[in-house]
C-alpha cells in the first residue's frame, strides 16, 4: 500500500478500533454471572473513547477530512457510545427491573443515536457553533455511564454485586441517572468542545495539574474514579454556565442594550432568536 492511501485510511482504521473495543465489550456484557466481564467491558468503552478523540484529530492533521469520514464516525458512535453502554448498564444493575429497565436504556440507545443526527445535519448545514456542542456529546454520556460502572467495582471490588441490601433503592437511583444523561444529550444546553481553546500561562497550568492528578490516581490505583470525577466537573461546569447565561439573557431581553463584546459571545452561544437579531 502506497503511503498516500496508507495516510488516508488511517483515520478509518483509528475509527474501526474504536467499534472493535465495543463490540468485544458488548460480547464481555454478556457473560452470565461474571462481574470482571462487566468491569472490563467498561474499560473497552473508556478505549473507544480515546479512538474516538483521536481519529477526528488525525484526519484534520493530515487533511484527509472526508463525508465519508464523518459519516462513519457517526455510526461507530452510535454503536461505541450508543448501544453498547447501554447493553453494559442493562446487565450491570438494570437486568433485574425487567422491560422497565429495557425501556430505559432503550431511551438512552434514541437520544444518543437523535443527539448524533442532530451533530450531522448542523455540520452539513454549517450551523454548528464553533465553540460549543448543542447538547452533551454522546462520549460524554457513554463515559459517564461506564465511569460508573468502574469506580464501583475500583471502591467494592469486582466480586460485589452493584445491588447491595436494598437493589429496588439503588434501581432507581441508576434509572434516574441514565434518563438523565439521556435528556442532556437531547437538550439545547451549551458544552464547551475547547477546539478552539489557546495555549496561555493559565490554560497550561491547568492542564499540568490534571495530568499531575491523573499521574496519582494511576500510582493509588483509583484512576475510573478520578476519571468521573474530572467528567462529573466538566458536565456540573457547563450546566451552571448554561443557567448564568440564560439567566444573563432574561434580565437583558434587548440585544441594543449589551456591549459588543457581548452580543458577539451571546450570538455565539445561540441565545439570541433571529427575531432578536433583527
Amino acid at each position: 500500500m502506497k503511503l498516500g492511501k496508507a495516510i488516508f485510511v488511517l483515520p478509518s482504521m483509528i475509527t474501526f478500533s474504536s467499534v472493535l473495543a465495543s463490540f468485544y465489550a458488548i460480547i464481555l456484557a454478556f457473560d452470565p454471572d461474571n462481574q470482571k466481564s462487566i468491569y472490563l467491558a467498561s474499560v473497552l468503552i473508556f478505549y473507544a473513547i480515546i479512538f474516538d478523540g483521536l481519529d477526528g484529530r488525525v484526519a484534520r492533521m493530515t487533511k484527509t477530512q472526508s463525508d465519508f469520514g464523518m459519516q462513519l464516525d457517526s455510526l461507530a458512535d452510535a454503536i461505541s457510545f450508543g448501544i453498547a453502554p447501554a447493553i453494559i448498564v442493562y446487565r450491570w444493575g438494570l437486568e433485574g427491573l425487567g422491560e422497565i429497565g429495557m425501556a430505559i436504556t432503550f431511551i438512552y440507545v434514541v437520544a444518543g443515536i437523535s443527539r448524533l443526527a442532530k451533530f450531522n445535519v448542523m455540520a452539513i448545514n454549517g450551523t454548528a457553533n464553533k465553540n460549543h456542542f448543542s447538547g452533551m456529546p454522546i462520549p460524554l454520556g457513554a463515559g459517564l455511564i461506564v465511569g460508573i460502572v468502574m469506580s464501583y467495582y475500583q471502591v467494592k471490588g469486582l466480586t460485589s454485586i452493584p445491588k447491595g441490601e436494598n437493589p429496588i433503592a439503588w434501581q432507581i437511583i441508576l434509572s434516574v441517572i441514565v434518563l438523565v444523561i439521556s435528556y442532556l444529550m437531547v437538550s439545547n444546553i451549551p458544552f464547551k468542545n475547547f477546539k478552539h481553546i489557546k495555549l496561555n500561562k493559565k490554560v497550561v497550568a491547568i492542564l499540568l495539574t490534571i495530568i499531575a492528578i491523573l499521574i496519582v490516581s494511576l500510582i493509588k490505583g483509583k484512576p475510573a474514579f478520578t476519571l468521573l470525577a474530572f467528567t462529573l466537573v466538566y458536565v456540573v461546569a457547563n450546566l451552571l454556565g448554561g443557567l448564568v447565561k440564560f439567566r444573563y439573557r432574561k434580565y437583558h431581553p434587548s440585544v441594543t442594550d449589551l456591549s459588543e463584546e457581548d452580543k458577539k459571545e451571546l450570538l455565539e452561544d445561540e441565545y439570541i432568536e433571529d427575531s432578536e437579531k433583527d
